[in-house]
């Protein structure tokens, strides 16, 4: 698993995303870090079968941001709707109080394989 630096923005989101599949169930899992979360209402996760997309928002609900900005959060979410051999592009979204929306991403994974982020 690599680490890849998204955004370091002074004041606002700092984010590390980290991607891994699961194995031999056919599961992405989409990890990331943020080092600070000033301003963070949230997040949404976006799939594509292609890197151009269409992208498709996968969580129901916005994944809220934890309870102290300062020290920022670490946080999990695993996809089951995927075939395994299949190739996925992922982005994740932050998502400001005043309704600021960043994509960060692409990330490509091949379900059932290591991945390494690209771009």
């Amino acid at each position: 698993m690599r680490r890849r630096h998204l955004a370091l923005i002074p004041g606002a989101l700092a984010l590390v995303l980290l991607v891994a599949c699961g194995s031999p169930n056919p599961v992405v899992t989409i990890r990331w870090t943020t080092k600070s979360e000033y301003n963070t209402a949230g997040f949404n996760l976006y799939r594509a079968e292609s890197e151009d997309g269409p992208y498709v928002k996968i969580n129901a609900t916005l994944i809220p941001a934890k309870d102290d900005p300062a020290l920022g959060g670490d946080y999990v979410y695993t996809d089951t709707q995927v075939v395994a051999g299949h190739t996925y592009y992922y982005k994740l979204e932050d998502l400001d109080t005043t309704g600021v929306r960043e994509m960060h991403g692409p990330i490509k994974v091949v379900a059932g394989q290591a991945s390494a982020p690209i771009r």
